[in-house]
């Protein structure tokens, strides 16, 4: 599931955040009509884990059962601070501090519905997550953006939160796919509808600046910038689209 970024090293240290299955089955067997049944016990279940090994891999700390019965949808670390986002039916955003390589430490868990499967420090005291909503009972409704406030890693929050009436990205999973520039305000990534372009501030939340339409189905496009023009590359061609008024300035088609 999610994130690119389970596995990270900082000054010596490799830190390793992990889903655990656990489960159980037994097994009938008929040998006089030769074959076996199979039946799934009914303790299955799921834990969360964050380790710390050091140069030779041993483990020298560890935070272990974080969020049992849910799964890891994705992983930001940032120097000493590790976010995790685990998903069931609620969301919870945890904050650990690994400043300490031999005792990881929760910092803050924010619950929200639904679920990150991307984050990525946006600024200093900002962290972004674009994952889905859900309902309370768990039920995926479509896709959303989330900036949380990290200023107090202690009592994280979500400063502003979009819904996007999109089903899917590709961004949601591989993070080739989404552009993120902090210095020029830009976030964009492909959508089910065309690739989205949008913008940030802590006043107004999110804003859409400019939506490019590609072919049909056309749900891998790829956004970069070269001076003032984003180029939008997708399966039938190159869209430009300058960087100040957010308006097409030219197309080439690639089609064959």
């Amino acid at each position: 599931v999610g994130s690119s970024y389970y596995v990270d090293e900082q000054n010596g240290y490799t830190r390793i955040a992990t889903t655990n299955y656990t489960y159980s089955y037994s097994i009938y067997s008929d040998a006089k009509q030769g074959f076996d049944n199979y039946k799934s016990g009914d303790d299955n279940t799921t834990a969360n884990a964050l380790y710390v090994l050091d140069s030779g891999m041993n483990v020298v700390g560890k935070a272990e059962n974080i969020a049992p019965g849910e799964n890891i949808y994705s992983v930001r670390y940032d120097g000493a601070y590790a976010y995790l986002c685990t998903f069931r039916q609620i969301d919870p955003l945890f904050v650990y501090d690994l400043s300490n390589p031999g005792a990881p430490k929760k910092l803050s868990e924010l619950k929200l519905p639904g679920f990150s499967e991307y984050l990525h420090v946006w600024s200093d005291g900002r962290l972004f997550g674009l994952g889905q909503s859900a309902t309370d009972e768990g039920r995926v409704t479509g896709m959303k953006m989330v900036m949380f406030d990290i200023s107090d890693k202690a009592n994280v929050t979500a400063a502003s939160s979009l819904e996007l009436g999109e089903g899917y990205s590709e961004a949601l999973y591989n993070p080739h796919a989404i552009l993120i520039d902090y210095g020029r305000n830009l976030i964009g990534f492909p959508t089910d509808s065309g690739y989205a372009l949008y913008s940030y501030t802590d006043g107004g939340g999110f804003a859409k600046l400019a939506s490019i339409q590609g072919a049909d189905w056309d749900y891998n496009m790829r956004g970069a910038y070269i001076g003032n023009c984003l180029y939008v590359v997708g399966s039938s061609g190159v869209t430009v689209i300058d960087l100040g008024s957010f308006q097409t300035v030219g197309n080439v088609n690639i089609a064959d």
